[in-house]
């Protein structure tokens, strides 16, 4: 199987299919075009019954910025139809039957950080760091929380989200959002080693294995996403909210910008 679009490239090789965001130049980011592309990459890749391994990865020095917020700015529909799309993607790779593996080689920022969280094991080279950003253009990380909450104490969640710090590897490797710190050029190897440990694992057994232990967090997932959706489309309502996003759009600062504290502290 090979798919190539302008924004996501999928290629089966063998077991394992590789899903790539390839559109450095806007950060691969998750507009509507590169939603489109990325479900129906991971549909296709969940649905081959010769697939035993699903892999994302990216080029450039973004893994994923996350939702193109920006260019949906004044389109409700769209904005919708971008966020359910984002949601089944997050969906595709967590309740996958078979293992799912994020190679994160740039850095994860809102979206981009629940993409990779998303996925049974997260590989993430030492340099890159993880931000949820939301905050800062006048979001609120709804749609990946369910998700992020698989890998992530409550109090960490908040802290990152209340932060917006950019959170180094080795760091979201102690907090459990990383799984393993690859050094430099290492990527390609590491994967390999993962591949071939699954690759004498029994399908069925991780199947199993994955549907039992999702059985353990607090409600289902599809509630907890459809709880996500809502809040998300509520506060998208919001005048205030959408002004600050069209600002950010147009170059200039929200009006929640102010300097705090004091430089050096």
């Amino acid at each position: 199987m090979t798919s190539v679009g302008e924004r996501v490239r999928a290629v089966r090789e063998g077991s394992v299919t590789r899903v790539t965001l390839t559109h450095p130049s806007t950060g691969n980011a998750l507009d509507c075009a590169a939603l489109e592309q990325l479900v129906g990459a991971l549909r296709a890749a969940v649905s081959d019954a010769a697939c035993r391994a699903l892999v994302v990865s990216s080029v450039g020095p973004r893994f994923c910025s996350g939702a193109d917020v920006f260019t949906q700015a004044d389109d409700a529909p769209e904005r919708e139809a971008s966020m359910r799309a984002f949601v089944e993607c997050m969906t595709l790779l967590c309740a996958s039957s078979m293992p799912t593996i994020a190679c994160v080689e740039g850095d994860a920022l809102g979206g981009g950080v629940g993409l990779a969280a998303a996925c049974d094991i997260v590989l993430a080279s030492e340099e890159v760091t993880f931000t949820l950003s939301e905050v800062i253009f006048g979001m609120i990380p709804a749609l990946i929380t369910p998700f992020l909450l698989r890998r992530l104490t409550l109090g960490r969640l908040r802290y990152m989200m209340v932060s917006s710090r950019a959170i180094p590897a080795r760091e979201a490797r102690e907090a459990g959002l990383v799984d393993e710190v690859v050094p430099g050029g290492e990527m390609e190897a590491t994967l390999a080693r993962q591949l071939g440990r699954i690759g004498r694992s029994s399908p069925p057994a991780i199947a199993t294995g994955k549907a039992y232990l999702d059985g353990f967090g607090p409600g289902g997932l599809e509630a907890r996403t459809s709880a996500a959706m809502a809040l998300q489309q509520e506060w998208l309502k919001r005048p205030e909210v959408m002004e600050g996003i069209q600002m950010f759009a147009d170059g200039f600062s929200p009006p929640w910008f102010e300097k705090l504290g004091r430089a050096g502290r």
